[in-house]
């Protein structure tokens, strides 16, 4: 399917957060939709002396750059929409229809992405990879996956004693991806510092919040071996 076009100042973010309360390789070629400069989102590119033909950014093996783009980690890549199991748990499904929601009205969504919270092993990141894999796969958006910790880690570590300050360019993948997800944002002690990247990267006022309840997925997997 290829996307109409979309705006350019277009961003979803979808986050999870342990707490109910509270720089990857660029792709070498633009992603599909309005921002690809070949075709302009209609999937047909002209050239010249030749006439129109399929855009380079419909073809798999630029769909496959996009997934290793993304970096999924090995352990959630098997995640779809379908295989989340919301038994009879109303959030699950409540989740569920949300996520899908975002998957069908990505091109006219205003960017407001899903704010994925609750207890260890309701599915919070099975749902947020499950939507990431879908959107890449229908509009081949450029997604980008982290662990908030991970991403705070390397922030730190370009700190630079001589002008006190990090360098925030490390930043830059997070904030040229169309879609994002930050795993375990609950993980890190909100400090003023951890505050302060969070405005930078406009969490939770670009959110809406998706609380998930129900049985834990990983005990119950447990059991079932024993």
């Amino acid at each position: 399917m290829s996307p109409s076009e979309k705006p350019k100042n277009k961003r979803l973010h979808v986050v999870k957060s342990e707490q109910a309360a509270q720089v990857p390789t660029a792709d070498p070629e633009p992603a599909a939709g309005a921002s690809c400069p070949h075709c302009f989102g209609t999937g047909m590119e002209v050239v010249a002396g030749e006439g129109a033909r399929r855009c380079r950014c419909q073809s798999p093996d630029h769909r496959q750059r996009l997934f290793q783009a993304a970096r999924i980690p090995a352990r959630y890549q098997h995640c779809t929409l379908q295989g989340y199991d919301a038994g009879d748990s109303d959030s699950k499904w409540v989740a569920k229809i949300e996520a899908d929601r975002i998957i069908n009205d990505y091109l006219v969504i205003d960017g407001r992405g899903l704010l994925f919270v609750g207890a260890v092993g309701v599915g919070k990141t099975h749902l947020a990879v499950a939507l990431l894999r879908e959107l890449i796969e229908r509009y081949q958006v450029r997604g980008l996956f982290y662990q908030f910790g991970a991403l705070l880690r390397r922030i730190q570590d370009s700190y630079n004693p001589v002008s006190q300050t990090s360098e925030l360019g490390v930043l830059g993948p997070v904030f040229e991806a169309d879609v994002l997800v930050l795993d375990e944002l609950g993980a890190s002690k909100p400090t003023d510092w951890v505050r302060d990247t969070m405005m930078q990267i406009r969490l939770y006022e670009m959110c809406k919040t998706v609380e998930i309840e129900g049985e834990d997925y990983r005990k119950r997997s447990l059991a079932q071996t024993v």
